[in-house]
């Protein structure tokens, strides 16, 4: 007869630290039995102590090893189990040496008080392991909060430096190079342009990092309901001013809330600004829409750009110092994936590339939003 594969033995409490817990039920049971065989009593009280305390031992050490307790706590446990058997031994081996006290089947009392102690000492040693571990882990939570308390106020502190002196500091610059832009021409224009853009580009490398570390900071309790419309048609108002020979298109219906917060506008912000600067089309185009389906949002973002190869698509949402699209995709796609959402290239080819992210839809009836 073949066993079924689901009735295979799958125990995992063969742990070899537990193995003197079985040992000694074992050993009991062998001398209950002798001793019940060759005493030639059978009245219930003989049979119970004859063979209940190795039982309960074996049953106890199964239970014992279901426990993912560290080797050296089965060794206290043994210890507590021979220490108490000992101490409850002691009472009835007194009795047999006095003189004075005659006890009906010694032999009997000292398994008895074996078995009984051992029994006791185990439910005692694995009660003393588990409390050790439950403190252990409560220790370990600890120390994990303090560390990710230390980490939140380090990145405060790059997020403080960030925003207020590194960045007061290029706008200084890039300002300082627009009043100089103004009298400028030929070369000299030339080089002050590149400042600028040059700045710029910081700019925005300091609003993402912001923006990343904010997110790594927050969990899913700081997720709201956000106007999807809304923080679209903000971002395509902005990219129109920044850009204002890109084309733009857009089919934006009224798609209710999605579940996000106020970085959201960070998303399509760095795939709209994606679409134009990497654009190389003589006369570039983006278009944004969005879906509304039963179960998600979806926002598309398509450019009449060159296509993406293939090299630059399996890395382009990596966290990477290489490659022509910077931090502004990866922080994206952290985004996207911390509001339960995701982001993909949907298409790309020599007509374009069109980018899609699927967001989660609110039902505000449900969630008692304002």
């Amino acid at each position: 007869m073949t066993i079924p594969l689901s009735l295979e033995p799958s125990v995992k409490f063969v742990r070899w630290g537990s193995a003197p817990i079985a040992l000694f039920g074992v050993l009991h049971l062998v001398a209950g039995g002798l001793v019940f065989t060759f005493s030639l009593r059978s009245s219930t009280i003989h049979v119970i102590f004859s063979f209940l305390p190795g039982t309960l031992i074996i049953a106890g050490w199964y239970w014992a090893a279901q426990n993912d307790l560290p080797s050296d706590r089965y060794i206290r446990i043994v210890g507590w189990m021979v220490g108490t058997a000992a101490g409850l031994a002691l009472v009835p081996v007194l009795l047999i040496i006095s003189p004075a006290i005659t006890i009906d089947a010694p032999v009997f009392g000292l398994l008895a008080a074996i078995g009984v102690g051992g029994f006791g000492g185990l439910l005692a040693g694995v009660n003393e392991a588990s409390a050790i571990e439950r403190a252990r882990e409560a220790e370990r939570e600890r120390l994990d909060r303090e560390y990710a308390e230390r980490q939140r106020e380090q990145l405060e502190h790059v997020n403080h430096l960030l925003r207020h002196d590194i960045l007061n500091n290029v706008n200084v610059i890039q300002g300082r190079t627009e009043l100089l832009l103004a009298d400028a021409d030929g070369e000299e224009a030339a080089q002050l342009d590149t400042i600028d853009r040059q700045a710029g580009e910081i700019t925005e490398l300091i609003q993402n990092v912001r923006a990343y570390l904010h997110a790594i900071q927050n969990d899913e309790e700081t997720l709201k309901p956000i106007h999807l419309s809304t923080v679209l048609e903000q971002e395509v108002t902005t990219i129109k001013t920044a850009y204002p020979d890109v084309g733009v298109d857009t089919d934006i219906p009224a798609t209710g809330r999605v579940r996000a917060d106020d970085l959201l506008s960070s998303v399509f912000r760095n795939l709209l600004r994606n679409a134009v600067v990497h654009n190389t089309s003589s006369r570039p185009r983006i278009a944004v829409s969005a879906t509304v389906h039963d179960d998600t949002v979806v926002v598309r973002v398509t450019d009449n750009g060159p296509g993406l190869p293939s090299p630059v698509r399996e890395q382009l949402f990596e966290a990477s110092d290489q490659g022509d699209h910077g931090f502004g995709l990866y922080l994206v796609k952290t985004l996207t994936e911390q509001y339960g959402g995701s982001v993909h290239i949907e298409s790309t080819g020599e007509d374009g590339t069109t980018f899609a992210v699927e967001l989660q839809p609110v039902d505000t009836a449900t969630q008692g939003v304002q």
